[in-house]
């Protein structure tokens, strides 16, 4: 069975098809990545992957997207992406669950997400927001920002991690 990165299908008046992943988990001996298929240059759309075969198109098609991170927990499949929603002038930003999302940005705002974490079955998801075009680094916990948290302005959290509550 044709990989993600060895499967490059012929499209009519296309030279080729990219894939990129950008971040893979594993769990059973079963490998996830998650990130997004291009048909061309300008425009991706949402994957996931399960041992190089795709599994699921969670946007509708044609819309951009991509997947951040993934992270599988009691088989359970968690992912974190972000697209920018042309048509609204907006950032979108998501945590997936099986498939279904939750948005972590209000309407109108601007943001980026890049890492997610999974502890106990709590869901930790590290990226930013913009606000009077600064960014400012965020944290989310369960789909909700962390309370407690300074926001730190012109900064973006790259990672989260956390361990019998505590988060890192």
């Amino acid at each position: 069975e044709p990989s993600v990165l060895e499967s490059k299908p012929q499209w009519p008046g296309r030279e080729h098809r990219d894939a990129f992943v950008r971040s893979v988990c594993v769990y059973k001996g079963d490998v996830y990545a998650a990130g997004e298929d291009r048909m061309d240059e300008d425009e991706g759309t949402l994957k996931i992957w399960k041992n190089g075969l795709k599994t699921t198109d969670m946007l509708p098609p044609g819309t951009p997207g991509s997947g951040f991170d993934i992270s599988v927990y009691q088989g359970d499949v968690y992912m974190v992406s972000y697209y920018y929603d042309f048509e609204n002038d907006q950032d979108v930003i998501k945590l997936w669950k099986n498939g279904s999302s939750t948005d972590l940005l209000e309407s109108g705002s601007f943001g980026h997400v890049n890492s997610l974490h999974v502890n106990n079955g709590d869901t930790y998801v590290a990226g930013s927001i913009m606000s009077s075009w600064q960014y400012f680094g965020r944290f989310w916990k369960n789909g909700q920002p962390v309370e407690g948290i300074e926001n730190m302005e012109k900064a973006r959290f790259n990672s989260v991690f956390a361990d019998n509550g505590d988060v890192y």
